[in-house]
């Protein structure tokens, strides 16, 4: 029959023609306008203006059905989760359904579980009402995270600390769709793996050296794939298996991405768990230091190519992540290439040229990201410092006019 695979990523970065070359079936297409001239060896490719934000691409799904069948639905990307859901459900084709995708993108619901089956996390509360957030500061005081229920990337997510913020946010008004929870002191740590035909299968753990939320500083985030041997690896590996994977409705076939909080009094407190790879270049990462693709591995599981993987993977290289900040203003110069062996990739997601009026939205709004390897963790910061002072040496921001 056929494959529809909705998909945010540029060509480049995903492979789903070679990876399904085998199978001899139609592949179908949906992707961003800006991406479909790079799309070749597909039956159907259709591109839709702002994909993320555009209904019609649900509704251009039951016309293509309708028309030519598909088996199955690829969505890789948590733009894609819950609309990939819908789909499936309303033509009763197998794979992840709304049930499941919703549990993994309203973090209410993602933490109702938690809190009901005795899993640690932060105290929080969904908020419709300002009298809603005014009760939850009354009772458990500040600081605070403000943040949308079905957020991705940390986008749209305060810190409030004073009064004076808090009452700010009051008279803008209370946003719709939004929860509230205690703010975490420590360090975020993250949990990535694959589930084929419900079993836990592989796991990699990360660190985090910098806030996700240091993107609303313009500030990169570096991220840091832990050695298995490492005793934080050990602990959070454990702790999914026990906090996470018994309780949440994980689909026959999928990646899990999991953020945990180590708090400086040693408590391993859950903050999201999603079905999907995790973003900020750590696929990659994982790939280069296990010799593993999670986004291939997952989607030939899903279209039924039989899985190889070793019982125990073994870390190949350590590897890490930096996202290159934005500044605001022009951009008049920024790296070419990096003149170090240990940079294995770089990605410019700009040109010299680009505007920028207003600060990071997310953590991937970001001028270009790198990934790099060492022999050992103190070698990974060490590099990360010396990528930090030859980005500061090579990148210039011109003021804009008014």
């Amino acid at each position: 029959m056929a494959i529809l695979i909705l998909n945010i990523f540029p060509a480049h970065m995903i492979e789903f023609d070679t990876w399904f070359a085998d199978l001899n079936e139609d592949l179908y297409m949906f992707t961003d306008e800006r991406h479909v001239k790079d799309f070749h060896n597909y039956s159907v490719v259709k591109g839709f203006e702002k994909y993320s934000n555009n209904d019609l691409v649900e509704v251009e799904a039951l016309r293509l059905f309708s028309e030519t069948p598909f088996r199955t639905i690829i969505a890789l990307a948590e733009t894609d989760i819950l609309r990939a859901g819908r789909i499936r459900d309303k033509l009763n084709i197998p794979g992840q359904s709304l049930e499941s995708s919703f549990v993994f993108r309203d973090k209410v619901m993602m933490k109702t579980i938690a809190k009901t089956n005795g899993v640690p996390c932060a105290i929080f509360s969904e908020i419709d009402t300002p009298l809603e957030l005014y009760d939850f500061v009354e009772k458990n005081g500040l600081p605070i995270v403000i943040k949308p229920r079905d957020g991705a990337g940390s986008a749209n997510v305060q810190i409030i600390s004073t009064k004076e913020q808090l009452d700010r946010f009051y008279t803008l008004g209370v946003p719709k769709g939004y929860m509230v929870e205690s703010y975490v002191e420590g360090v975020m740590y993250e949990i990535d793996g694959l589930i084929l035909n419900n079993n836990f299968k592989f796991c990699s753990v990360g660190k985090y050296h910098s806030s996700m939320l240091d993107y609303q500083k313009n500030m990169g985030v570096f991220t840091e794939i832990l050695s298995p041997e490492d005793n934080m690896h050990q602990r959070l590996r454990s702790f999914f298996l026990n906090n996470i994977l018994p309780f949440y409705p994980f689909p026959q076939n999928t990646t899990f991405h999991c953020e945990v909080f180590h708090t400086l009094d040693d408590q391993l407190l859950l903050c999201e768990i999603a079905s999907r790879s995790p973003g900020g270049r750590i696929t990659e990462c994982i790939r280069q230091s296990y010799e593993i693709n999670l986004d291939e591995i997952c989607a030939k599981a899903q279209v039924g190519i039989p899985i190889s993987i070793p019982e125990i993977a073994v870390m190949k290289v350590h590897t890490g992540s930096l996202m290159i900040p934005k500044n605001i203003g022009r951009l008049t110069k920024m790296v070419d290439k990096f003149p170090f062996p240990w940079v294995t990739e770089y990605q410019p997601r700009v040109k010299v040229g680009y505007e920028n009026h207003s600060n990071m939205v997310n953590t991937i709004d970001i001028i270009g990201s790198v990934v790099f390897e060492g022999n050992n963790e103190m070698e990974l910061l060490d590099r990360f410092q010396k990528l930090q002072e030859y980005i500061g040496q090579n990148t210039t921001w011109e003021m804009l006019e008014n």
